[in-house]
């Protein structure tokens, strides 16, 4: 960004042009987006408490219990939010759908963010956000299509992934991944045109 301002002559007639149009020359097609709308207090009070290294209460879907914890990262992930968050400095990470919070408040209690704490390295293994405790090797071969090979050629699915043409005109796929949890409807959304070797 700096490099593109520093090289603009006429800063204001481009400036203004770009903060006009930014919103349409730049634009993401959602995939299955939740609605936030009336959400907009919590997330200003979680963008807050990450800002400000403030812990945060909260009620979660999954059950009564109050939560307090430290806010590390809010994930954007298949157009849905999540909280990356410490109950205490010593634990493990947990993931929160911000769509399942609850009675957020705000506390007065700061916390540490902790210097060696990396989201990309969070979901290292994963074949999307959720983690599993064990490694899944996948091991699966596409149909005879082209443009099939080339939609699962030209993307990164997952760092380990590796693609070999066979001789049959198919493309056999490996990774390996820590859960199969959103590796299985994906393999499934491919239909009769993959097999499990």
């Amino acid at each position: 960004w700096l490099d593109l301002v520093g090289g603009i002559r006429d800063k204001p007639y481009v400036l203004h042009h770009l903060l006009k149009n930014i919103d349409r020359m730049l634009y993401v097609v959602p995939d299955a987006p939740k609605d936030y709308s009336g959400r907009e207090e919590d997330l200003r009070l979680i963008l807050r408490a990450l800002f400000h290294r403030r812990r945060v209460r909260f009620q979660y879907k999954a059950g009564p219990k109050v939560h307090e914890v430290s806010p590390l990262t809010l994930v954007m992930y298949r157009s849905a939010l999540y909280l990356v968050a410490l109950y205490r400095a010593e634990s493990r990470p947990y993931l929160f759908a911000i769509d399942r919070v609850s009675n957020l408040e705000l506390t007065k209690k700061r916390f540490e963010y902790p210097p060696d704490f990396n989201p990309e390295g969070l979901f290292e293994g994963a074949f999307g956000i959720f983690q599993g405790t064990e490694e899944h090797e996948v091991d699966l071969v596409f149909a005879d299509k082209p443009w099939l090979h080339r939609y699962l050629s030209e993307r990164c699915w997952h760092p380990t992934q590796s693609f070999e043409e066979r001789d049959d005109g198919t493309l056999r796929m490996r990774f390996t991944v820590s859960s199969m949890v959103e590796v299985e409807p994906w393999i499934r959304s491919f239909g009769e045109d993959v097999q499990r070797l």
